[in-house]
């Protein structure tokens, strides 16, 4: 009979190995927490569709040096990078969560409005539209709706207080749904102000579809996830990490994929484009009559209807064209249809702003993605002004 003595060196054996594998789990948690941590910095400034706002950018005295400058477009970059931040609103999909760039409760944008709440004898506009409406690459005292309050106190008498309901990537169906919400809740105004037609298009361009809200893409996973029983919902997609790497795959993926609307005729496209437009505006008409308010609509300008771009500007137009692989057969349907639908004379209170710019060859546009300099704004602001001013008188 064989008798095996345990002399405990099998057991020491065991413990060493344990405690290495417990001393190899706690390095790979402390590795990624590690990385955790950089994936939340790296996410706070590594955003989609941000950019550093150049200083052409500003209205500013002629004797501000360039440093000064400088300064003021990296400080602006920050702030207008640090604003993207945006929650869920039902029915429109997000709006920016309050910011100290003044950005209120509502996810509205501050306006200059010459008394601090509407008055009585004011007239009360509500101006809509996406982020060149909003304001991106101004200050607040520069967007195209504080400049329009700051005429119109001097054109109107009593003035007029504007609000300005824009947001990053609307397009003109989210803009009658957000007048929509404010009607129903008695909130009328006396005029409601539309300002669109480049993120109309943009967004045929990205859905392969005309009249959805941009990055539709995103709302069709987040309502299929809810199919899916796993932790990602409540706890993965919260990892910076797992955040970082699926921005990745998709940019990736959106970089080797062609765009939905490659090789595919661009004039359906475009009337769709412009069929949607349209109807948004009948929809904000009947609103308007029921309600008894006026509605305004103004077409805006780009890059693309820009008579003559300067050097920069031009770059930009490249760089739009590389975004979007070859847009401009479409934006330029879109206008042309736009503006044949407008020589009719079938619709009243619809304005062409495409070519306010005229024949100024000089930097009006700040970035590829079609948002004025703040003097580019106040030539549109001032040519809104003209229309809005004799009917602001009217309703007086």
């Amino acid at each position: 009979m064989n008798v095996v003595r345990d002399d405990g060196s099998g057991t020491s054996v065991a413990r060493g190995t344990f405690r290495t594998i417990l001393t190899s789990i706690g390095l790979a948690l402390v590795l990624l927490l590690v990385l955790e941590v950089a994936g939340r910095v790296a996410l706070r400034f590594i955003q989609p569709g941000r950019f550093r706002i150049h200083p052409t950018a500003f209205v500013v005295p002629d004797n501000t040096d360039r440093a000064a400058l400088e300064r003021l477009a990296e400080e602006y970059s920050r702030e207008l990078a640090a604003s993207y931040d945006t929650t869920w609103h039902s029915y429109v999909y997000w709006r920016r969560v309050p910011y100290h760039i003044n950005i209120d409760q509502a996810g509205i944008r501050h306006t200059w409005n010459s008394t601090p709440s509407p008055a009585p004898g004011q007239i009360r506009i509500f101006v809509f539209g996406g982020s060149t409406l909003w304001g991106t690459g101004a200050r607040d005292e520069f967007t195209i709706t504080s400049l329009l309050s700051k005429k119109l106190s001097s054109m109107v008498p009593g003035g007029a207080w504007v609000t300005n309901f824009g947001e990053a990537g609307y397009v003109s169906t989210q803009e009658v749904v957000t007048l929509m919400l404010e009607l129903r809740r008695g909130n009328v105004p006396d005029i409601a102000v539309f300002y669109d037609g480049y993120n109309d298009s943009a967004s045929v361009l990205q859905n392969g579809v005309a009249g959805l809200p941009q990055n539709e893409e995103n709302r069709v996973v987040e309502f299929n996830s809810r199919e899916r029983l796993n932790v990602r919902e409540g706890f993965v997609n919260r990892l910076a990490l797992y955040r970082f790497a699926r921005r990745a795959s998709r940019s990736l993926a959106r970089s080797s994929m062609r765009s939905p609307t490659a090789g595919r005729a661009p004039e359906p496209l475009a009337a769709g484009v412009a069929g949607a437009y349209f109807g948004s505006i009948e929809i904000a008409n009947a609103l308007a009559a029921k309600f008894g308010f006026q509605a305004v609509y103004f077409w805006q300008p780009t890059l693309y209807t820009k008579k003559n771009l300067s050097r920069r500007e031009q770059r930009l137009y490249d760089q739009s064209e590389q975004l979007f692989g070859g847009a401009a057969p479409l934006f330029g349907l879109v206008n042309g249809m736009v503006k044949q639908r407008l020589a009719k004379g079938t619709l009243e209170q619809v304005y062409d702003l495409s070519n306010v710019f005229g024949d100024d060859a000089g930097t009006l546009f700040v970035d590829q993605y079609n948002h004025p300099t703040e003097a580019g704004n106040d030539r549109v602001a001032e040519a809104m002004a003209r229309v809005l001013q004799n009917i602001a008188t009217r309703r007086k």
